[in-house]
Formats: C-alpha cells, sequence, structure tokens
C-alpha cells in the first residue's frame, strides 16, 4: 500500500504527503521518483497515489504530447459550450486573455513559475475576478490531467492569489424625491423610458430581467409578475433570451396599481409580445437603456448622476426604510446569497448615518 504519511504545518493543519517511484526517464536513462503533499485527507492522497502508480504501472507516465496549452483550452471549451449558456462562455473567451502567455507553449513544458507569473498578473483584478480565472486555469490543468495529456494538475499545488486592490461596490441610490424628479422628467421625453425606468424603481428588477419581460408575463388582475427569464448576449455578442443563472432569481412579485395602470397603456400603444422591445420591434441589447441613461443624464445636469442599476438598489433602499425583513427583500430581489442583501443594507445604514451627523454639525449653534 503507499507509503503516506501524514505531518504538520506551520499553521498547525494536519497534511499528507506521499513518494513514489516512477520508472526510467526517458530523457536521463535513470530512475525517478515523484513526492506529492499539501492533501487535506488521507483519502485524496491514496486516490492520486493510486492514479499516478496506475499511470506508471501502463508505462505512460512518461508519455508526452505535442499539444500546446491553447490546443488543451479549445478542446475543453468545445465541450464546455454544449452545456454551458452564452454568457458563461463568453466570461471564459475574456479570462482566457489573461494566460496569453501559456498559449503556445507545450502543456508538458509548462513550470509551476510560469503559472505562477500569471496568476500574479491578475492581482490587480477584483477578488471575485481572480477566484473566476484561478478556476478557469485549473478546470484547463484538470481536463488536461484527465485526459493524459500530463500527470498531475500544477494548480492542485498553488493557491489562489489575493487582489491588491480594495474595491468598494457603489450602492448609489435615490432619495424619494430625486426618482421622483426623475421619472418626471422622463416622462415627458418618453414614455417608454418612463415606464422602463419606474418598473424597475417599483420591482427592483435587473436589466437583462425587464428586457426580456413579454406581456404573458404581467397578471393585470393580480397586479404580479413572473420573472423567468433574462436577457443576455450570446458568444456572437448578440441580445438572446435564456433561463436566469440561479433559482433564485425565478420569482413572481407584486407591484403598486398605478404602475400596473401605466403598463396597461403602453400595451395599448405598443403592440409588440416584447413589453421593451428596440427600435426594429426585437430584442434589445441591455446595453441600450444603460447608454441611454449616460446621455440623457448630459441634457439634464439638474438629475442626479446616476447608472441604470440605481434603480434596483433605490427600491432595496425604500423595502430597507419601511422595514421589511432583510430574507423578504432577498426573495424579491433574486438575491442567490442574503449576504448580498445584508451587503446592500450595510451601506445604506452607514450613508444614513453619515448624512444624519452632517445635519447635526450643519445645525450645531453653540
Amino acid at each position: 500500500m503507499a507509503k503516506i504519511k501524514s505531518y504538520i504545518t506551520k499553521n498547525g493543519d494536519v497534511k499528507y504527503k506521499f513518494r513514489l517511484y516512477t520508472g526510467i526517464n526517458p530523457k536521463t536513462n535513470r530512475p525517478t521518483q515523484t513526492s506529492r503533499q499539501g492533501f487535506t485527507s488521507y483519502l485524496k492522497a491514496k486516490n492520486e497515489y493510486l492514479r499516478l502508480k496506475e499511470k506508471v504501472t501502463q508505462k505512460n507516465y512518461w508519455q508526452t504530447s505535442t499539444k500546446t496549452f491553447f490546443d488543451i483550452f479549445t478542446e475543453w471549451y468545445n465541450i464546455k459550450k454544449i452545456s454551458l449558456k452564452d454568457s458563461t462562455l463568453l466570461s471564459y473567451e475574456s479570462y482566457i486573455v489573461s494566460f496569453k502567455p501559456l498559449f503556445n507553449k507545450n502543456i508538458n513544458l509548462i513550470s509551476k513559475q510560469e503559472i505562477l507569473t500569471c496568476l500574479k498578473n491578475i492581482t490587480t483584478n477584483s477578488q471575485g475576478t481572480i477566484n473566476a480565472k484561478y478556476h478557469l486555469l485549473h478546470s484547463i490543468f484538470e481536463f488536461a490531467t484527465k485526459t493524459n495529456y500530463i500527470s498531475t494538475n500544477p494548480l492542485n499545488f498553488i493557491t489562489v492569489p489575493h487582489s491588491n486592490i480594495i474595491i468598494k461596490k457603489n450602492y448609489r441610490f435615490l432619495t424619494e424625491d430625486e426618482l421622483k424628479l426623475f421619472l418626471n422628467t422622463v416622462k415627458k421625453d418618453s414614455f417608454k423610458y418612463y415606464i422602463l425606468c419606474r418598473l424597475a424603481s417599483v420591482s427592483g428588477m435587473r436589466i437583462g430581467e425587464l428586457i426580456a419581460l413579454n406581456w404573458n408575463d404581467i397578471n393585470f388582475s393580480t397586479h404580479k409578475i413572473t420573472i423567468n427569464k433574462t436577457c443576455s448576449l450570446n458568444t456572437n455578442h448578440k441580445p438572446i433570451i435564456t433561463s436566469p443563472k440561479t433559482k433564485s432569481a425565478f420569482r413572481t412579485i407584486e407591484i403598486d396599481l398605478k404602475t400596473c395602470q401605466l403598463l396597461e397603456k403602453w400595451h395599448q400603444k405598443n403592440k409588440n409580445n416584447l413589453i421593451f422591445p428596440n427600435k426594429n420591434g426585437s430584442l434589445a441589447n441591455t446595453g441600450i437603456p444603460k447608454t441611454w441613461i449616460i446621455r440623457y443624464l448630459k441634457k439634464h445636469p439638474e438629475l442626479k448622476p446616476i447608472s441604470f442599476h440605481t434603480f434596483r438598489h433605490t427600491h432595496a433602499s425604500f423595502l430597507f426604510v419601511h422595514q421589511v425583513p432583510p430574507k423578504i427583500i432577498q426573495k424579491r430581489l433574486g438575491h442567490a446569497s442574503i449576504k448580498t442583501t445584508l451587503d446592500i443594507y450595510t451601506h445604506l445604514t452607514e450613508e444614513f448615518e453619515e448624512e444624519n451627523i452632517k445635519k447635526y454639525l450643519k445645525n450645531i449653534n453653540y
């Protein structure tokens, strides 16, 4: 049986390691052995030992491949694209560019240092992006391991790097007066965008969910909207309707009577099945409302500068002010994690505290 040994790390954790004879290296004609460590359990160490021993027994441990890193990525990508959404594939296409220095290198000859250099270069990203890029790289090398292009996954022995920057999320929101001013101003210029912005602010829906809406999703008698799809981009950067990414995004929410009546009025003008189509009557790109709001604010400097996503945060802020429990807000907004909801709540609380302190300081008269 494998000579798997336990050891204690500097942090006091119990880890496992082993050493294995790997046969004659055809390049040097000398006997070799390899060692592995860092396993968090005896079973994981044993499984890796048995996998490597099988390769040695089958005399293919030293089998080399002429495949490049990009060749392996392409094979991996072609398999993944059968089951993954286009939006996910687009993110893979953008992330893989970070590992361009590895593209033309033989998959067998990529050193640990070369991988570390690539990972070090992405530490200027947010931690979430770093995690996503790391796991993409790990998945590609794991695929190369399972398809016998390489003997072991080097990423198993490299930890996820930490971001060098701290990104403070922008949870900008509008007060009730600021929202009224914005909507009344837009109403004079575009009924369509007035309805879109109003619905965004009273429902908290994401822009992709709003663009994907059709009239069958609205029950005018109960004032409820069923959210079961979203608009995203395919690999050709064209808008398509897909199912939401998470189960929590599937939901039915209630809206106010006035907004429902305004939607009925809009329905009389817009006979398209889509509630918010583009000028040609087809599915709009989610970037259109985002671009529109930037241009609109330039024409109206009296309005508070915001992004389209601000309406979602504004809706969340109104719910918090009216003391709606965070769990209910999470369900209404379709957050997969309560942490996301609480992060917004914490930020809003800090802003309210800051505003109150400023008011107090201004009114000091002693």
